[in-house]
């Protein structure tokens, strides 16, 4: 089977002993970058994106540590990239010192190829352990703000990001616009086709929404069949236009899960904070869920807002219009 390759830098001063490391180290299936201290270790961070560093800790150098300081500042935060610090000699001071700024390994020179490639391969077991670690810190981080059945928001993430853009509003003059919907008559679809067809349906809707939304919209499954979408940057009118064209682009759909079909349409109420006019979380989510229910009592299938001073709602087709 072959081997994985295995990226190395070596920074060092010696020339002659980089060729012999490259050399000695590729055939074993390292990719080795090897450059002097000062720019060409950036200009190699940027080439190899090393996966493991050897750096050779020079004395009489103004700071020997420097360089092992900024390579471990340019790795990107989420990313365990080992290093190994070569030392001239056994002084233990120097030694602290270097796990101090981020070394994860020492040798004293001069030592024998072995002793680095048994160094490497330590680092290498270390690097896949916290890889794992690492993965498994995203997926339970995942779980705990992403929504099982759907894949979008759960809503505590949804009010975590909701917040931040209503500190936005006031900081930036910038609106956000809320949209509370659900489907009407949804317990017909699970007394009629079941809960398999129903789950389904939703997972649908959510895919459907999520491809017809701004990277930076915010669609989150509140529960059940309720469905709450955060449009920064969008003031009331275009978080009208954009809940009719949900609401239509539903209407025209038909969800299929083996020999069933469903048709469904939307009920949704809409509600905005602007900095002449700003709602707290709470305040802003209640009006746009009273404007959903507002949408409910007028006939369903249309979108509505608050009963306050705002700009008509768009109704839905054949409804007539929200008063």
């Amino acid at each position: 089977m072959q081997r994985e390759e295995r990226r190395l830098l070596i920074v060092g001063r010696d020339s002659a002993e980089l060729a012999f490391l490259k050399s000695s180290l590729e055939p074993r299936g390292y990719t080795v970058v090897g450059t002097a201290p000062g720019e060409g270790v950036w200009r190699a961070l940027e080439q190899l994106s090393p996966q493991l560093v050897a750096i050779d800790v020079q004395r009489g150098l103004e700071d020997p540590l420097e360089d092992l300081v900024r390579i471990k500042e340019m790795m990107p935060s989420d990313v365990f990239v080992p290093v190994v610090a070569l030392y001239p000699e056994k002084i233990p001071a120097d030694i602290i010192r270097g796990f101090q700024h981020g070394a994860d390994d020492f040798l004293i020179r001069p030592f024998e190829l072995f002793e680095l490639i048994l160094r490497l391969e330590v680092l290498w077991r270390m690097k896949a352990l916290q890889g794992q670690i690492l993965a498994t810190n995203r997926h339970l981080q995942s779980l705990a703000v992403t929504d099982d059945l759907t894949g979008l928001c759960n809503q505590g993430e949804f009010k975590r990001r909701l917040a931040q853009e209503l500190r936005r509003v006031g900081r930036f003059d910038v609106p956000v616009t809320v949209i509370f919907f659900d489907c009407d008559h949804f317990k017909r679809v699970n007394d009629t086709v079941g809960h398999a067809v129903g789950s389904h349906v939703l997972k649908e809707i959510a895919r459907l929404l999520t491809a017809n939304l701004r990277v930076t919209d915010v669609l989150c499954r509140y529960g059940g069949d309720e469905f709450i979408l955060c449009l920064p940057g969008c003031g009331l009118e275009r978080g009208l236009e954009t809940a009719e064209r949900i609401r239509l682009l539903v209407k025209m759909s038909v969800f299929r899960l083996g020999s069933a079909e469903v048709s469904l349409t939307l009920s949704m109420g809409v509600e905005v904070s602007t900095r002449a006019a700003p709602l707290e979380l709470d305040v802003l989510l209640a009006r746009a869920d009273a404007a959903l229910y507002r949408a409910k009592a007028l006939g369903r299938d249309r979108v509505c807002t608050p009963l306050i001073v705002h700009p008509p709602a768009v109704a839905g087709s054949g409804e007539g219009t929200p008063t």
